[in-house]
């Protein structure tokens, strides 16, 4: 064999397994954190992006802590035990905090921005349903004097949290390459505070980075070879739509609070109510129920109109049959005004 045809199938050789290396390494899930020893983070607090913020400024104390698990029991939902970590992070959500208040961890290994889309995953658990966001801080590569708390991406929580159940709770991050991400901000609690009456411990654990954009683990969403069946619980939430489905306007379940982060029952009616904000009138709810609602396999979900004449003083209960898997509300308003003209 001639030398350069040789060597030219050698570095061709060699470019291919670089390249599955490579391919290999963007696959493989590399994990964080975790609370098991003082060995596994940087540090640990309290932080919120609110620079007036009393919990920021030391007026008031934040309690952010490493605790034993007692979080292990199995889940009847799911049919396995989520979390069977020792140790877990603690936090105390308290109501003076912002809606960015939550529990900063310094990374022992921080990890590259990329403009390639990642998944960050974090077990999250929480009596009270509803967002979660993620905020990574880190520098530039190139200033290396840039505090290492600078702001580089916020993300929302793909799906809600459903309250008292592990969830794994995914974030999409991206931005500007050259950055260094060495802090991450987890914010169990991402609505506003002005409704809190009283503060509450929410649990944190396993910070993983993945290419896979779905849970580990999950109560309903996203749970493309589970089958609903009768009493497993379901995710409720609320969506909007560029029709302008849900605005001007509120659906809620029968007792007034939202359906967000709520569950309900597969195979059990479950009740609502619309609220028109002033002015507007109430025209039709829709309702997409199924799995994987937020996908486009066919067949994973169907959606349901149901017109404002059917609502009985502004309620409806909806059949069980309906309620055969995770359920996203988008209802829709007019305007009064509009249709006197």
């Amino acid at each position: 064999m001639k030398p350069s045809i040789y060597f030219n199938r050698m570095a061709c050789a060699a470019i291919a397994m670089s390249l599955s290396l490579a391919m290999q390494a963007q696959t493989q899930d590399r994990k964080l954190c975790d609370f098991e020893t003082s060995e596994a983070y940087l540090s640990i607090g309290a932080y919120d992006t609110w620079e007036s913020s009393p919990l920021r400024k030391g007026a008031m104390p934040a309690n952010v802590r490493v605790v034993s698990n007692h979080l292990t029991a199995p889940d009847p939902a799911r049919g396995f035990t989520p979390n069977p970590s020792k140790k877990i992070l603690a936090m105390q959500r308290s109501r003076f905090g912002s809606n960015t208040f939550g529990a900063l961890v310094g990374l022992k290994e921080p990890f590259a921005q990329t403009k390639t889309v990642q998944y960050v995953h974090v077990k999250i658990y929480s009596p009270k349903g509803g967002p979660a966001m993620l905020i990574g801080l880190g520098n530039r590569d190139d200033r290396p004097h840039q505090s290492p708390l600078t702001e580089q991406f916020w993300s929302t929580a793909s799906q809600p949290l459903v309250a008292n159940h592990w969830n794994d709770a995914v974030f999409a991050v991206s931005g500007a390459n050259g950055v260094t991400i060495h802090n991450l901000l987890i914010v169990p609690d991402a609505t506003s505070p002005h409704n809190l009456t009283a503060d509450f411990a929410a649990y944190i654990d396993d910070i993983v980075l993945s290419a896979d954009e779905k849970p580990f683990f999950t109560v309903g969403a996203f749970a493309n070879s589970r089958v609903f069946k009768r009493g497993d619980l379901v995710t409720l939430s609320r969506g909007v739509d560029d029709l302008g489905g849900g605005l001007n306007g509120d659906i809620l379940l029968a007792d007034g609070s939202a359906v967000t982060g709520r569950t309900a029952k597969c195979g059990e009616p479950l009740s609502v109510k619309a609220v028109p904000a002033p002015g507007f009138r109430f025209n039709k709810l829709v309702i997409r129920h199924g799995r994987n609602i937020d996908g486009n396999a066919p067949g994973d979900w169907s959606e349901t109109v149901v017109t404002a004449d059917r609502f009985n003083n502004g309620t409806y209960t909806i059949p069980a049959n309906v309620i055969d898997g995770d359920i996203r509300f988008v209802p829709y308003f007019s305007s009064v005004a509009a249709e006197v003209k």
